[in-house]
């Protein structure tokens, strides 16, 4: 094997991923031993997987993996390449013993794919005792070379063995030459080990690439089948993340000693030969369950899932999202699948009414397709007969790409069940199921913050800083509403009661930082606030009928830069002393000064992070500023005076008159920049920052009252 090949084919993928925006990662399963002889066995969807996964196994793992290859492949540049990094020829009469010397001196580990061939559809059934390739002229069992090749060179290395017990100067000899082995090379005392690999790829889509608008360029005869797998893998390459999963390993030495005393029950007497035929299908079924029960669950499955198993003809966008998220969840809860990142972290923003790429580009895909088509704003029908169509072999992938993921899934009998199991459900126990998995996904989020930058001195009551429902199923209109700067729901708990006394629904947000230590907020940026109040929104959208946004101070930027995101409308916006403009000498003239101080303390190793101020309320506010955090408040309020013009919903502008915080002037500011046809302002004589919770607070509620009144 070249060492230099090899590190040139790391270089060759490292310029890939920089340059192409390709992405590879890889799991390895805890009990794999890479100084042990391998034998990975992987399924095979892309031509490309022949020479790529040995680099990628020498990069990320730092092992020779060597693979065998289609003649075709070994022709010219690519083929003198491959043979120099170890591939060897499918159709080379010696590879079987190639392959059997590498394994019986764990010289070098090897990738074969038993399927033997690309399998362009993905379809995989289980037979009574095999798995069921779907192939273009035929339906055939899996190869078992791999498990042969395993058994055997487990097998040979104890004859080998038996030999030199025996003394057996020839025959020892006689399988030193026959496996090639030099006069220092030792047999592995170490058992062979096989594998599994499962190769996934996200997204997968056809469509124009570079790589295929050249060859289009450069033949003069366009071969489709060469064409299909340009476009495909073109994408592939320069679009998708590959992932890679090494699962766990069967040790062959343990499961021939199972074998043997299985096979003895029966035939007392049997040869190696006889061991080797009569379990090498088993072995093959085992090694290939854990290749495919180990598919990464992304994205795309799901929503394929939804639209094979949907009942009814027309499906409309928001459904569609709430019953993605909900079967996500139920499928993490599973615990027995591999699950793509993107439906684990941030996927309430599925449900946000905002662009979401995934979900943008499988509908896309779906719609240009023919499987899905709009009959309405939002609605669309969906048609079962072009998503079961099989098309070709050699086609499917560019003609009905959503029946090659279902067809990736076909074997995951407990994810298929339980996503028909979500859809029996009715509409509103999917949405109100959804409602309650993200608010208790914001608890748990807060109980660990709390936890996290707990003080017994410092600490306030965990009521103070917990985002809180106020929520009756009969009720039609929700709110979203979050408190201010360094504050904490609690301050926002007199306007959440009278809203609910009004017949809606609230949820109180929490921004994320707030209600802990100020130590939390230190760290946290204005997009995680932002996001703490989305995932207020997302819930909420799955309640209401219709839905109004409204913070205050800092939380009343919040509400505004949230309602220019939609991609559907929300009903109105409630501003309280909205912080558009700041008069508190501590944020406008401190930190300048304070930064200024630090320029200075820099050249003694030293400098300030924070600086201590009084709360309006005490009981629920921070007192200590991080530098960090008033910076974030600053960038949030430059955010919001560029989304005003934006504003396009009934607003309500509600402002202290003497408020000692904001400039009351900050009223006419959003006023004059909103684009909203109904908008008023309300001024409320105070010299209070905090009007939600002063003695002010009813006359507040009041213009809140009318507000509603008038635009519900």
């Amino acid at each position: 094997m070249d060492d230099l090949i090899l590190g040139s084919t790391h270089q060759v993928i490292q310029y890939v991923r920089h340059l192409l925006d390709s992405q590879i990662s890889i799991s390895v399963h805890k009990d794999i031993d890479i100084n042990k002889p391998i034998l990975f066995c992987a399924n095979h969807f892309t031509r490309s997987e022949t020479f790529l996964m040995p680099g990628i196994f020498y990069q990320k793992l730092n092992i020779h993996v060597r693979s065998l290859a289609d003649k075709g492949l070994l022709k010219g540049a690519l083929g003198e390449y491959l043979e120099r990094v170890g591939t060897v020829s499918t159709a080379d009469p010696q590879r079987n013993k190639i392959i059997l010397s590498d394994l019986i001196k764990a010289k070098h580990s090897w990738i074969i794919y038993p399927e033997g061939s690309m399998m362009k559809n993905k379809k995989v059934t289980k037979g009574e005792q095999h798995f069921i390739l779907h192939e273009p002229d035929q339906q055939r069992s899996i190869y078992t070379g791999a498990a042969v090749l395993a058994l055997k060179s487990e097998l040979e290395k104890r004859r080998f063995n038996s030999l030199q017990q025996a003394g057996d100067i020839l025959g020892v000899e006689a399988f030193r030459k026959e496996y090639d082995l030099g006069k220092d090379e030792k047999v592995s005392y170490f058992s062979t080990q096989i594998i599994p690999v499962t190769i996934s790829y996200f997204p997968i889509r056809p469509g124009n690439n570079p790589m295929l608008e050249m060859a289009d360029s450069l033949l003069e005869k366009k071969e489709p089948l060469y064409m299909e797998e340009l476009e495909i893998e073109g994408n592939l390459i320069m679009h998708a993340h590959m992932h890679i999963e090494l699962g766990e390993p069967i040790d062959v030495g343990k499961y021939i000693q199972m074998a043997q005393k299985e096979l003895a029950q029966t035939q007392p007497s049997y040869s190696d030969e006889d061991l080797i035929e009569f379990y090498r299908h088993p072995l093959t079924t085992l090694m290939m369950d854990r290749i495919y029960r180990n598919t990464l669950i992304t994205f795309d499955h799901i929503f394929a899932l939804i639209i094979e198993n949907y009942q009814q003809e027309h499906l409309s966008v928001f459904l569609l999202k709430s019953m993605m998220f909900l079967v996500a969840r139920e499928v993490i809860g599973l615990r027995i699948y591999k699950i793509q990142y993107l439906l684990k972290r941030d996927f309430f923003k599925l449900l946000i009414d905002e662009p979401f790429d995934a979900f943008d580009s499988i509908l896309a895909l779906a719609v240009s397709q023919g499987i899905m088509n709009e009959a309405r704003d939002g609605v669309y029908t969906i048609d079962k007969t072009k998503l079961a169509d099989e098309h070709t072999f050699t086609q499917i992938r560019i003609k009905n790409t959503l029946r090659v993921i279902l067809n990736e899934v076909l074997l995951l009998d407990d994810l298929r069940a339980l996503v028909k199991k979500q859809l029996q459900k009715p509409e509103f126990e999917i949405k109100k199921e959804c409602f309650y998995i993200l608010y208790n996904q914001d608890q748990k989020m807060f109980d660990v913050d709390y936890q996290k930058f707990y003080s017994v001195l410092y600490s306030k009551p965990k009521e103070i800083g917990r985002p809180f429902i106020l929520f009756n199923p009969n009720y039609t209109t929700g709110v979203v509403i979050s408190h201010g700067y360094k504050a904490a729901p609690k301050e926002v708990e007199y306007l959440a009661d009278y809203l609910h006394k009004q017949r809606m629904n609230v949820y109180a947000i929490r921004m994320a930082g707030h209600g802990t230590m100020p130590e939390d907020l230190r760290d946290k940026s204005y997009e995680d606030w932002l996001d703490s109040f989305n995932r207020g929104f997302a819930a909420m959208r799955q309640v209401s009928q219709k839905l109004f946004l409204c913070g205050f101070s800092t939380g009343a930027l919040l509400a505004l830069i949230t309602a220019t995101r939609k991609e559907r409308s929300v009903d109105g916006v409630i501003c309280i002393n909205t912080a558009i403009e700041i008069k508190d000498i501590s944020f406008k003239y401190l930190l300048p000064a304070v930064n200024a101080l630090n320029s200075v303390l820099s050249v003694f190793n030293a400098d300030i992070d924070s600086v201590e101020t009084e709360a309006e309320n005490p009981e629920i506010n921070y007192t200590k500023h991080y530098l960090s955090s008033i910076d974030e408040l600053k960038k949030l309020m430059e955010v919001c005076r560029q989304h005003l013009s934006q504003v396009n919903v009934p607003t309500v502008i509600i402002q202290g008159d003497e408020d000692p915080v904001v400039e009351p002037t900050s009223a006419q500011i959003i006023y004059d920049r909103i684009a909203s046809s109904e908008k008023e302002i309300v001024m409320i004589p105070s010299t209070d920052h905090v009007i939600v919770t002063s003695a002010v607070k009813e006359q507040v509620f009041e213009a809140i009252g009318k507000f509603l009144e008038r635009v519900c």
